[in-house]
């Protein structure tokens, strides 16, 4: 049960509006006429009606830009290629 909760909490989260609400009646429903329904278990097809259609409240970076916020590298100063760096660098 407290999974389930947990699964409420961030769908509510995640995409915000009344779609979580949605999601839960329906799926107390089901449970409702199937006590052997897994409360742990995302119900895909409840998920596909209520929260597919929905745009993410949470903004989402692509892989490597995120991957760069990680570790920031200092570009070469302007007007300079990172070619030329390396010469500048060797004696």
């Amino acid at each position: 049960m407290f999974k389930y909760l947990d699964t409420i909490r961030k769908l509510h989260a995640t995409y915000g509006g009344t779609s979580w609400m949605n999601y839960d009646e329906d799926f107390r429903r089901r449970a409702a006429k199937n006590p052997s329904l897994p409360w742990g278990d995302v119900d895909l097809d409840l998920w596909m009606k209520w929260m597919a259609p929905l745009k993410s409240l949470v903004p989402r970076r692509p892989r490597a830009e995120s991957e760069r916020q990680a570790s920031p590298a200092q570009p070469p100063p302007p007007g300079q290629s990172p070619k030329q760096e390396d010469k500048s660098q060797t004696p």
